[in-house]
């Protein structure tokens, strides 16, 4: 924009500039005095301390709160042990025991045989063969996978299944994944499925 064209309100702020130039000059004065005022000082430099104490303190709870690193290696050894007085339970035909490891809505997959859902109908299941047959039930985890939540785990292996009937001798090999889940503090089995290895009749 050339001089000439500048608009009439430029011009007669132009002529204030003495007066405009005085109020900045007491401004910057003010505030100089007041920056230099130890009292000023002191009510400021509190708040920054406040602020800085704050921030560390935030810091540090989110630090103490972060969830403490879980030993997968450890858990997979309650879930073996788990495993081996599963297997016990089995053989000593303890139906209540045998059924305790399930979750309350565990489900049972057994080879050749429908899903039984419910620790309840698990115990029912078990009670309808397991106390009147001569077994022998050996499972064998070949993997046991911790998650890092510590909260969930699979456990992948084998079993060989032997079962003395009215019909004769009913023997069975297989693979098995059992799905694990922490309940309360506690692994319990919410999936067990099995598949036998075994040909079907007839192949």
């Amino acid at each position: 924009m050339s001089r000439e064209s500048a608009p009439s309100s430029y011009v007669e702020q132009g002529t204030n500039n003495g007066s405009n130039e005085e109020t900045i000059q007491a401004k910057a004065k003010l505030l100089q005095e007041g920056l230099q005022s130890p009292s000023k000082w002191r009510c400021v430099m509190p708040i920054h301390r406040l602020v800085i104490i704050a921030l560390v303190v935030c810091v540090s709870v989110a630090g103490c709160a972060r969830a403490p690193r879980v030993d997968t290696l450890a858990e997979a050894d309650v879930i073996r042990d788990l495993d081996r007085r599963w297997q016990a339970a089995i053989e000593a035909k303890d139906v209540g025991t045998a059924a305790s490891f399930f979750a309350p809505g565990g489900v049972q997959m057994p080879a050749n045989a429908p899903a039984v859902v419910g620790r309840e109908a698990i115990h029912q299941w078990f009670d309808e063969w397991l106390p009147d047959t001569n077994i022998s039930n050996i499972f064998t985890p070949e993997v046991i996978e911790v998650a890092a939540s510590g909260d969930m785990a699979y456990d992948r292996g084998t079993y060989r299944f032997v079962m003395d009937s009215p019909e004769g001798r009913i023997e069975d090999v297989g693979k098995y994944l059992l799905i694990w889940k922490k309940i309360d503090g506690e692994w319990k089995a919410i999936a067990d499925i099995s598949n036998s290895d075994m040909p079907l009749p007839g192949q």
